[in-house]
């Protein structure tokens, strides 16, 4: 039986296909909020540039503003499992809050043990 393509993408560094990163409900359910239509548009494409280049700060960018907007402006939960899924570990995830924060974009509250709560202070 022919395995169905449309669920994947090409990647240049493997040289075979791997399933898209919005295929089958990945992180689909995180496009469905309320936003500008451009960022809906482009997630899975951010996340997907970001797995492929190793660039956690644009993982972290990208799923902190979705979230943020489903949210209408409450503080969310960052867990390690989505950026886990592009590659990402949680040392790196903490050092892009760290350069956001840093940068005062963003408030994070870390709770020994929990994902910590990141607060959006300017709209980025």
């Amino acid at each position: 039986m022919k395995e169905k393509t449309n669920d994947l993408i090409w990647d240049i560094g493997s040289q075979k296909f791997v399933p898209k990163i919005g295929a089958a409900g990945k992180f689909s359910k995180d496009t469905k909020g309320k936003g500008p239509w451009w960022d809906k548009a482009y997630y899975d494409e951010s996340l997907e540039i970001a797995r492929t280049t190793g660039n956690a700060m644009l993982a972290v960018v990208t799923i902190v503003r979705n979230r943020w907007q489903q949210g209408k402006g409450k503080p969310i939960a960052l867990g390690n499992v989505a950026l886990g899924r592009l590659g990402f570990d949680r040392r790196t995830k903490d050092s892009a809050l760290r350069k956001l924060e840093k940068a005062g974009f963003v408030e994070v509250l870390r709770v020994g043990g929990s994902s910590p709560k990141v607060t959006v202070l300017k709209e980025f």
